[in-house]
């Protein structure tokens, strides 16, 4: 469980975690997606970010890589998989969660030597300018202050490392969200908040925006790429709301709300069903590049 001391939205993750690690690839892997300006499409968001990983690695300076928010080392397995030793060239793999459970899940699961840590985002362990890259699937938008954080990866990552990151991708102001989600608040919104989760607040669309994107990161990296990818599901209700049950919203709602709201949740979707009573769902991701400056350009 999370120390007290923390805050209430990372006390709420990290019990989220401990009760049910491995949620993140649960949810994500195996969904195809594609960038939404044409090109060659990935398995899933994890082959995506570790495609521009790949990409990146032979211009990353010396040092490890670190899977940042790195859950039961789902990444990082996948990235075993694909680095040969000549690949490697030694490079030491590592992961920091909050969540103890996912650690523990990742140390069960990942071979080899990789150095794993639980530690806060806005207080990493790591010395000055000692990681090449840091990598972070569907995190860093849960992370506050962006500003601290984002100060806290130019600080570790060497002059030239890389920051390779997956987001949800914000919709177009004014544009409203898909109807699953439109019917989720809705039946959520009659549901109390369970009593340690009432003050816990999400950080918005700043980390999920390349219009407020790019001035957080530009005083610390420049090379700043962001590709939109989408996916498409086409599910019945049921395995929609299951999916769902995934996600935190739900979790910060006693547990003796869910079956009201599913239910509530069910009316709201009903006119949007198909023809074949299958439910469509449009997934929109941000992949964010970006390098770390020299620095003498950030003093």
């Amino acid at each position: 469980m999370s120390p007290p001391t923390l805050p209430a939205l990372e006390r709420f993750l990290a019990d989220f975690h401990d009760r049910a690690p491995g949620g993140t690839p649960r949810a994500f892997a195996g969904l195809p997606v594609a960038p939404v300006a044409g090109g060659t499409g990935h398995a899933d968001t994890y082959d995506a970010l570790l495609d521009a990983l790949c990409t990146a690695w032979p211009q990353l300076p010396p040092g490890p890589v670190l899977d940042l928010a790195c859950g039961d080392g789902h990444l990082l397995a996948r990235l075993q998989e694909r680095l040969d030793p000549g690949t490697a060239a030694g490079r030491l793999l590592l992961g920091a969660d909050l969540s103890r459970g996912e650690l523990q899940a990742a140390r069960a699961g990942l071979a080899g030597d990789v150095g794993l840590t639980q530690a806060r985002a806005q207080q990493l362990p790591w010395a000055d300018g000692s990681l090449a890259a840091v990598i972070s699937h569907m995190a860093l938008m849960l992370m506050s202050p962006p500003e601290a954080v984002v100060a806290e990866l130019a600080r570790v990552l060497a002059p030239g490392g890389r920051l390779l990151a997956l987001l949800p991708l914000a919709p177009a102001p004014g544009e409203p969200p898909p109807p699953v989600y439109q019917a989720l608040a809705a039946a959520l919104q009659a549901a109390p908040r369970a009593t340690p989760w009432a003050e816990v607040r999400f950080e918005g669309r700043r980390w999920r925006d390349p219009q407020t994107l790019t001035p957080m990161l530009a005083p610390a990296f420049d090379a700043l790429h962001f590709t939109p990818l989408r996916a498409h599901s086409r599910w019945t209700p049921e395995a929609t709301w299951d999916w769902l049950t995934g996600m935190y919203d739900l979790h910060l709602h006693p547990r003796a709300e869910a079956p009201g709201a599913r239910a509530r949740w069910l009316l709201g979707i009903a006119p949007h069903l198909d023809a074949n009573g299958l439910l469509p769902l449009a997934h929109h991701f941000l992949l964010v590049s970006a390098r770390a400056r020299p620095f003498a350009e950030l003093t």
